[in-house]
């Protein structure tokens, strides 16, 4: 009975971590950069300017170098939302809302190249939400497709031959127990504790 309790308590939080997320775009500071939509749900003035700066720059590096993949992100993804899911600089495709998120860490840094790769990423995830069944062996083939796009994108991009070069070994360590139901979850929760300490923090 203490089991079925705590679970259900669990339940309830996560059902209401995620009906937050679908209405932050609501809330959020709107930006829209050459037609993509992106949502800030950041507390700080200083945070939300830094981040239209870091995704005007990010977003049009994508449009100048592959106009034709920014064409299909455009049609694939309703924004990119940007919030406090994890502390360490992330992107993820939720399947959910169909949005791109990115991290405040990853959407705040210097690093635009690793921006915007990580929403080339993440959009090829977006094409490929109907592409093979829910499991681990389709979850780590979608995977290997998304890494690949990835990495043709910043062939693209002058001076970036190391760092494809390097996105290419890990396409080389995808595990797949790291693509189980139980692994994504560890994984999302460990995402929200650090997130959630990083906040506090701050605060």
């Amino acid at each position: 009975m203490y089991r079925w309790i705590l679970g259900f308590i669990a339940g309830v939080r996560i059902r209401i971590a995620f009906l937050l997320v679908r209405l932050l775009p609501r809330v959020s500071t709107k930006h829209d950069v050459l037609g993509m939509h992106t949502y800030l749900a950041l507390p700080h003035s200083e945070d939300v300017s830094r981040a239209k700066e870091q995704l005007n720059l990010s977003i049009t590096l994508i449009a100048h170098y592959e106009p034709r993949l920014f064409v299909r992100l455009k049609a694939d993804l309703p924004g990119i939302l940007v919030y406090a899911f994890a502390a360490r600089p992330r992107a993820r495709y939720n399947r959910s809302t169909g949005f791109c998120e990115l991290s405040p860490s990853l959407a705040l840094s210097d690093d635009i190249v690793t921006i915007a790769a990580s929403i080339v990423h993440e959009g090829t995830h977006a094409r490929l939400r109907r592409v093979g069944k829910r499991d681990p062996e389709g979850r780590l083939r979608v995977e290997r497709v998304c890494v690949s796009q990835e990495i043709a994108f910043l062939d693209k991009l002058p001076g970036m031959s190391r760092r494809a070069a390097k996105i290419r070994g890990l396409l080389e360590n995808l595990r797949l127990d790291d693509y189980t139901d139980a692994a994504l979850w560890a994984d999302t929760l460990d995402d929200w504790q650090a997130a959630s300490e990083a906040w506090r923090q701050r605060s």
